[in-house]
């Protein structure tokens, strides 16, 4: 593994794709020179150590992200309090310390990789088929009709047994779920909102179709969570949402698989040895 300069590993993995580090005390006037950013480009320096216009862009720019209010002032200030505790880490040797140095590493590989992807934006990109493609496929059926339910969920059959008694008496369906249900849906006095068939276990399912709105079941209902008791609330015919509604959505899962596809054609193109612990095995491919 290739091991760059610490100064500039720290500078990526905590500012974010700002370079604070510099040149050495034994670098020559000319090196310096040659490398240093130009006077009119640096904003602050601390210990002699240049933070940079585009330092603090970036900086601004995370702090944006973090959702905090964009404050060119302070995210100098922050700028300048990381590079004093950045030179106080390395006075006092801690990016010596194995677990500190790999995790500069992984963020700094990390920060690279996101920016290989983000160099490569263009190769990604969908075409408005392709989403129309991945429209159609995803709601192909999804016409359909939609239940409105409660049920009240209990450990023993004779618990279930007792709910429906109560309820031929008049006791309402939801109280009796808040003080009885041992399901998450105890608070909401059983409400399962709304749910397609496919979302449900086939034996809650199936009782829940023979229901009518407004009725309960007769007989508890057994499935692998428990013993249900259910009332059906009311029916509708499922809309197939509109393709905007969708789009965003299908359009991050049709980048998300290419680039997928990206980092599947470099590891075909490379060789990677896995080496295990003691007593396993290595691979390669």
């Amino acid at each position: 593994m290739i091991h760059r300069s610490l100064t500039a590993v720290l500078a990526i993995g905590a500012l974010a794709l700002t370079a604070c580090g510099g040149q050495s005390d034994a670098a020559t006037e000319t090196d310096a020179e040659s490398s240093a950013p130009e006077a009119e480009n640096v904003v602050a320096r601390v210990n002699g150590e240049p933070i940079t216009a585009v330092d603090l862009q970036a900086q601004v720019q995370a702090m944006s992200r973090r959702g905090q209010q964009v404050n060119q002032q302070q995210a100098l200030q922050e700028l300048i309090e990381l590079e004093l505790m950045s030179q106080k880490a390395e006075s006092q040797g801690l990016p010596d310390q194995p677990e500190i140095a790999a995790a500069i590493e992984r963020q700094r590989s990390s920060l690279l990789a996101q920016h290989l992807i983000r160099s490569q934006l263009e190769d990604f990109e969908v075409g408005e088929e392709e989403l129309r493609a991945a429209y159609e496929e995803r709601t192909s059926g999804a016409e359909g009709t939609e239940y409105k339910a409660r049920h009240i969920l209990l450990e023993e059959k004779e618990q279930a047994q007792d709910m429906i008694r109560q309820l031929d008496e008049g006791a309402d369906f939801a109280e009796l779920a808040e003080n009885n249900s041992t399901g998450p849906t105890k608070s909401r006095g059983g409400d399962l909102g709304w749910f397609s068939a496919e979302q449900m276990v086939e034996p809650f399912m199936n009782e829940v179709k023979a229901l009518g709105p407004g009725d309960y079941t007769g007989t508890p209902v057994e499935t692998q969570y428990g013993w249900h008791v259910i009332q059906l609330d009311e029916t509708r015919e499922a809309q197939k949402p509109e393709f905007e509604q969708m789009e965003r959505e299908l359009r991050n899962e049709l980048v998300g698989k290419k680039i997928q596809e990206y980092v599947g054609s470099l590891r075909d193109d490379a060789e990677i040895e896995i080496t295990r612990g003691e007593g396993g095995s290595g691979s390669s491919d």
